[in-house]
């Protein structure tokens, strides 16, 4: 039997504003699996403003496995928003500002209504090309549907992200 295939990612450089992304997956012979395609808001670092990087969410069913995640710059983040309550979420986003100024970084969990629910802890990052990191440990948040909002503050302004998350039982 083949061992299973390692997780894979795609980077690749876009120019600022609306892309559109077609992806098509292939089987082993060749045929066509499933096709998608999404729009895809590039920001411009090179503004005077704040800004977010799109956050990268990855999932650990133990302790062990997180702090793996947490230790590995190249972790393949998780393709989907929906974890279960025994899951611990690792989110890590990038925040820029002007010149060498650091924004920070502030988090509050929402629920359906959009109704803040807690804070949630940031911290920064020692992963390069991260400059900000959450944990989540979902066990004591009921199933449902829930906002991660992320707020970064700087002398040159305000910027903010939502993530939306489904936590199952």
């Amino acid at each position: 039997a083949a061992a299973p295939a390692a997780p894979q990612r795609l980077t690749f450089d876009a120019p600022p504003g609306k892309v559109e992304l077609r992806i098509t997956v292939e089987g082993a012979s060749g045929g066509t699996l499933d096709q998608e395609i999404r729009d895809i808001d590039v920001p411009d670092f090179t503004t005077t403003e704040v800004s977010l990087g799109t956050p990268r969410l990855y999932r650990a069913r133990t302790l062990p496995e997180l702090r793996s995640i947490t230790a590995d710059p190249n972790a393949v983040p998780s393709a989907g928003r929906e974890f279960s309550r025994t899951d611990r979420v690792l989110v890590r986003v990038s925040a820029y500002a002007p010149g060498t100024e650091k924004p920070e970084a502030t988090a509050v969990l929402l629920n359906r209504a959009g109704t803040k629910m807690s804070d949630v802890p940031v911290t920064p990052s020692t992963i390069p090309g991260t400059t900000h990191e959450i944990t989540l440990g979902l066990n004591t948040i009921p199933a449902g549907e829930y906002l991660v909002e992320i707020t970064v503050k700087s002398a040159a302004g305000e910027a903010k992200t939502l993530i939306p998350l489904r936590i199952t039982s």
